[in-house]
């Protein structure tokens, strides 16, 4: 995934009073829930996001030079387990989840350059570990090109054409023409 960084973002960098921070936005039916490795709350593209300070985590996010799906791991402790019913309930496999790397000034924790998406992928799986009182969520993400990995069901023939595009009969000629013998060059 090519990364393009903004003049802004490249002069902060350079800089020396700013402090690298993730942002996580993940897609659910009710709504997005934003989220951000600092604490109390910053704003980015109409969104509010959340600080999780100590409590959240993310596995390191693998590139290579190889046509391959690398996926990653986000994790949130200290949850009141009264607000596991809440995770459960959401569908969000599928769903869409964005991470940025952003700069943050050092002193007043507010963004100082546009933020670079560093990783996109969908949310597949989710573990949630229950403790007496606080619990533990961890949901894997993988990476767009997974779908290249998935099956496809589908068969070039007239009932399955129809069954994606009702009233097409682009395949409707298909099924006579399989053991039609041709002579060629009469």
């Amino acid at each position: 995934m090519s990364h393009t960084v903004t003049t802004l973002m490249n002069n902060t960098v350079t800089g020396r009073n700013y402090s690298p921070v993730i942002l996580i936005k993940m897609f659910f039916d009710s709504g997005p829930v934003c989220l951000w490795t600092g604490f109390g709350d910053i704003d980015y593209a109409r969104s509010t996001y959340h600080g999780t300070g100590n409590l959240g985590a993310i596995t390191p996010i693998e590139e290579t030079t190889q046509l391959r799906a690398n996926g990653m791991q986000i994790a949130l402790s200290g949850i009141p387990s009264a607000n596991i019913s809440l995770a459960l309930a959401e569908p969000f496999r599928g769903r869409r989840c964005d991470i940025y790397l952003a700069c943050v000034d050092s002193t007043t924790c507010a963004l100082i350059a546009d933020p670079v998406r560093i990783f996109s992928g969908k949310m597949d799986t989710m573990t949630i570990n229950d403790g007496a009182e606080n619990a533990t969520i961890a949901i894997n993400v993988e990476n767009m090109l997974i779908d290249l990995d998935r099956s496809r069901n589908l068969v070039y023939t007239d009932e399955c054409q129809r069954s994606l595009y009702p009233g097409d009969k682009g395949f409707q000629f298909v099924a006579p023409l399989a053991n039609k013998v041709f002579t060629w060059g009469r």
